[in-house]
């Protein structure tokens, strides 16, 4: 984003769809200008689960649906989303059939 700062860029390649990436080699990170869709974990605890993402995915959104059929409408969570350290948490009571995806808006 526009925040980022190179800290000792070291490398530029640019990929058959005209994606840039920088190599920066002081934050030990690839920059790039493409979106690259974060994974979203899903873990159970007890009789909870637990989903979570990290907060470097700005522009995304946790969405649900009861169905995963071509015609599925899926619903945004904004609440009940917390943030520990470095991602999203979200808690659910398990025994009801849902499914989840990360949305870009």
């Amino acid at each position: 984003g526009i925040a980022a700062r190179l800290n000792f860029p070291a490398g530029l390649a640019s990929d058959g769809a005209g994606h840039l990436y920088v190599a920066d080699l002081g934050n030990n990170i690839i920059r790039t200008t493409r979106t690259v869709s974060p994974t979203l974990q899903i873990v159970t605890a007890g009789s909870q689960f637990v989903l979570s993402w990290p907060t470097s995915s700005p522009g995304f959104t946790l969405e649900t649906s009861p169905t995963l059929s071509a015609g599925a409408v899926w619903t945004p969570l904004a609440t009940g989303v917390v943030i520990f350290g470095d991602n999203f948490f979200r808690t659910n009571a398990s025994g009801s059939t849902a499914f989840y995806r990360l949305h870009k808006l």
